[in-house]
């Protein structure tokens, strides 16, 4: 039954939330997936070697983990996808130079 709903919601964002006919692209991770990083701070956060692969692997991975998080700034009641987990994940795409310029 829940496999069922969530893909009804998928269905209701393709739909109202996309501004393209065509299938997104960048849903190649699920909700199960941010537990194996969850609680964890960058740098104890290492990418598999295949999520870079190719510039469009590394852009569609980027943006699969980037779909997932909230960015409220301080105006949350609830949760809203996987929360903040997706930023560290999505940080160690970023090459060691370009981190130095961003505050994490």
């Amino acid at each position: 039954m829940q496999k069922q709903n969530q893909m009804e919601i998928s269905s209701i964002h393709q739909k109202y939330f996309r501004p393209s006919c065509l299938k997104a692209l960048n849903v190649r991770f699920g909700g199960e997936f941010y537990s194996l990083f969850s609680e964890k701070p960058h740098d104890q956060i290492h990418l598999p070697p295949e999520w870079l692969r190719t510039p469009e692997d590394t852009l569609l991975n980027y943006f699969s983990i980037l779909r997932e998080a909230e960015n409220l700034g301080g105006r949350s009641c609830g949760t809203v996808g996987q929360a903040r987990t997706p930023f560290p994940i999505a940080y160690n795409f970023l090459s060691r130079e370009y981190q130095k310029k961003i505050k994490l």
